[in-house]
């Protein structure tokens, strides 16, 4: 009784164990379920894009005389927009992100087929179109290529925002005005479109206009991820039941070009096979080169803005190089096929994301779909109306024009805005290697204008504000204090360039103008921030020269890296009159060459009987051992115990600390300078080494001695500790003034 009482929280325990392992198992296999659902629709909706996208694509870039080999086209396009989907889909670390075809790409591959038409000889036409194509794929494919391998990502980014937005600007402009030709069935403008006799044309370029409109408007107000393919399906139903409900003869339609093709023709894919290579006319192909640099350079932007934008989309972060090299392979299989070339697309990526469908599946649910359709209607998919796909068109530039001018207008300053139109304009009006040309033109000024406007003086001292940390005697000091204005310190930082040197001349000039610099008698320039140096800003320079000399003002550099040391110094003109390794040389130096012309202790040469030097000095002599050093000997080495208290006689010694770089002098002390007092006052071992730069002769006070001073005569030991102690309150406040002077 008792075991079946005990065994009832037991089975009750394993029950409910396997009631929380059913019900994980029965929500894993609805999450399984809901994830297939998801990337069933998702995957069916990017199929509805891809069609809809490849036959206005392919209406872009087969027209004109190019228009009979439609179906072609058509092949070309839905099978490169798979194959973005499926590499980039299959690669990219970002969750739900698609590769697509893009309309910065394909307009610019279009704007090069259409320039060959009246090159080439009709046999050669349809082989050289493929050429160009498959030339575009494989350029973009090397490029994106190596911007990932180099990892240019990053550099590339730095471009001027005014520049890319201008290029894909006048990309969206270009794909508007090609969507009227897609609407019309021809290449034709606007005047001719407006004419009298064309009035059946301008009716069926305004139902494409007017859905476009529509496509527009429904976007601004309510957008979600079936608006577009349930539009697309509309307008073709829209189309047929038209005609269906009323005496308008289809037949009649098509003869007028109201829809893509004429004839019900199969979806055809045409390989560039080596026969159709002999046919290729290459000189036509060499002469577009201009604009196959122009499609990179677009390409390689537009990539890293739509990367950027998935990456905010998904809330994601993502290794941009990583993602080129992606769209790179994508191209690469795809120029190889003469395939139309893209990159990470947002539409589908939106899509998905929307969703929350597997990247993968959907992207597979897509292939299935869209091969499915170009197999079992094909030869329809060709007969859709025309006003659907040009609309489609017209909706995407007018999306690129948005994005990149419109929805900045507001956000750039006004010479950004005003930048960003011109470099539209004169891509629409020039074409694209001259918008390119002109861009970067534009990128240049605005980077030099910008940068020009950098303060690269970061501030004037004198010496009387800034000393080197070389330990004076208070009589020193005072001289310093005194006559410091004499020489000044100029720190400047940046890049010196044609932009800002000239600028930085200037100031420094006007600063030396004012009355109260006339004593000025020693310039440092203190170089350690500046990264570089053109030769402009050494021209710049020499006229700063001019202005020195006729003052009798000498100008010293110090902290220059070697780049900058050199390019001064085989400048040959005298720029600088010396160099120093650090400012602190440069210090010590300026401030030995006043104390040299300012004789700190009057004509007898010794300090006055009350000055506090004086009195600690005393204190040496009467309790000190002397303790004579070699050049090169130490007399403290770090990390050792306190010996207690030594006083330089003569001779220099430095306070030197290791570092990563060598030996680095923190501290030069001559005759008159205390040394270890702060690792005897704290009981620590030593910081520092001290060693001697020249024979120097020291007074050592080590711990016995002061305990019997201590002991024998507290008056004078007292004294002893509140000397060091104005030391210490000296050095201390004299090291604050240093950092707020070089912060």
């Amino acid at each position: 009784m008792l075991w079946f009482a005990a065994g009832i929280p037991y089975n009750r325990r394993r029950r409910q164990r396997g009631a929380d392992v059913s019900a994980t198992e029965d929500s894993d296999l609805v999450n399984t379920i809901s994830t297939l659902y998801r990337s069933l629709v998702a995957g069916t909706i990017c199929s509805v894009l891809v069609l809809s996208f490849s036959v206005a694509d392919a209406a872009l870039l087969f027209r004109g005389n190019l228009s009979q080999y439609l179906v072609i086209a058509v092949a070309l396009a839905i099978f490169g927009y798979l194959t973005q989907i499926v590499v980039i889909g299959s690669f990219t670390r970002l969750k739900h992100a698609h590769g697509t075809s893009q309309e910065a790409c394909i307009v610019i591959v279009s704007a090069m087929i259409v320039s060959v038409q009246g090159q080439v000889s009709e046999a050669a036409l349809l082989p050289t179109a493929l050429a160009l194509i498959a030339l575009s794929g494989l350029s973009l494919g090397v490029a994106f290529t190596l911007c990932g391998v180099l990892s240019a990502g990053r550099y590339i980014r730095l471009m001027p925002f005014p520049m890319v937005a201008g290029f894909l600007a006048g990309s969206g402009l270009l794909l508007m005005g090609f969507a009227v030709s897609v609407l019309h069935g021809e290449d034709i403008g606007w005047r001719a479109l407006m004419q009298g006799d064309s009035m059946p044309a301008v009716f069926k370029v305004g139902v494409g206009l007017a859905m476009g409109v529509a496509l527009v408007l429904i976007g601004s107000m309510r957008w979600s991820e079936y608006t577009l393919p349930l539009l697309v399906i509309g307008g073709v139903v829209g189309f047929h039941a038209v005609v269906a409900v009323t005496p308008i003869d289809l037949s009649a339609l098509v003869a007028a070009d109201w829809t893509m093709s004429r004839e019900a023709v199969s979806v055809t894919y045409q390989p560039l096979t080596p026969a159709l290579i002999k046919q290729v006319d290459w000189h036509a192909v060499a002469v577009t080169s201009p604009q196959l640099l122009s499609l990179v350079a677009v390409c390689v932007f537009a990539s890293l803005i739509k990367i950027s934008s998935l990456e905010l989309m998904m809330r994601q972060r993502v290794d941009e190089n990583r993602e080129l090299r992606v769209a790179g392979l994508a191209n690469l299989i795809g120029g190889i096929c003469a395939l139309a070339p893209g990159f990470h697309g947002l539409s589908n990526s939106g899509v998905v994301t929307t969703l929350r469908g597997s990247a993968k599946l959907s992207a597979l649910v897509c292939v299935v779909v869209t091969v499915g359709c170009v197999v079992l209607a094909g030869d329809t998919l060709v007969q859709m109306p025309r006003f659907v796909f040009g609309a489609i068109l017209l909706w995407c530039g007018y999306g690129m024009v948005y994005d990149s001018l419109i929805l900045n207008l507001g956000k750039l300053r006004a010479y950004e805005s005003v930048v960003t139109l011109l470099i539209a304009l004169a891509v629409v009006v020039f074409g694209f290697l001259p918008g390119l040309a002109f861009g970067v033109v534009c990128g240049l000024l605005m980077f030099a204008t910008e940068y020009g406007k950098l303060e690269t003086v970061r501030s004037f001292q004198s010496v009387a504000e800034l000393h080197s940390n070389v330990d004076r005697t208070a009589a020193e000091q005072a001289v310093l204090n005194r006559h410091g204005q004499a020489v000044r310190v100029v720190r400047l930082h940046s890049y010196l360039f044609f932009g800002s040197a000239a600028r930085s001349v200037d100031q420094i000039t006007s600063y030396l103008d004012r009355p109260e610099n006339s004593d000025v008698s020693t310039l440092i320039l203190d170089l350690s921030r500046v990264t570089g140096i053109d030769s402009t800003a050494l021209r710049a320079f020499q006229r700063l020269t001019l202005r020195t000399e006729t003052g009798g003002i000498r100008v010293w550099g110090c902290g220059a890296s070697q780049p900058v040391r050199n390019a001064f110094e085989k400048d040959g003109n005298g720029s600088i009159a010396a160099f120093h390794d650090t400012l602190d040389l440069a210090l010590e130096a300026a401030e030995n060459k006043l104390l040299a012309l300012h004789e700190p202790f009057g004509a007898s040469g010794m300090p006055d009987a009350d000055q506090p030097d004086q009195v600690l000095a005393q204190l040496f002599w009467d309790h000190g051992m002397p303790l004579s050093l070699r050049a090169g000997e130490t007399v403290l080495n770090s990390g050792e115990p306190s010996r207690g208290l030594f006083w330089v006689v003569s001779g220099v010694l430095d306070a030197q600390v290791h570092t990563s770089d060598g030996d680095l002098r923190v501290r030069r002390m001559g005759p008159g300078a205390l040394i270890g007092e702060i690792s005897w006052y704290l009981q620590q071992s030593t910081s520092a080494r001290v060693v001697a730069v020249e024979e120097a002769s020291l007074l050592h006070l080590d711990t016995q001695a002061m305990a019997r001073l201590g002991a024998e005569d507290p008056e004078r030991s007292a004294q002893l500790h509140t000397e060091i102690a104005r030391i210490l309150s000296f050095r201390l406040v004299d090291n604050t003034r240093q950092l707020r002077q070089l912060s």
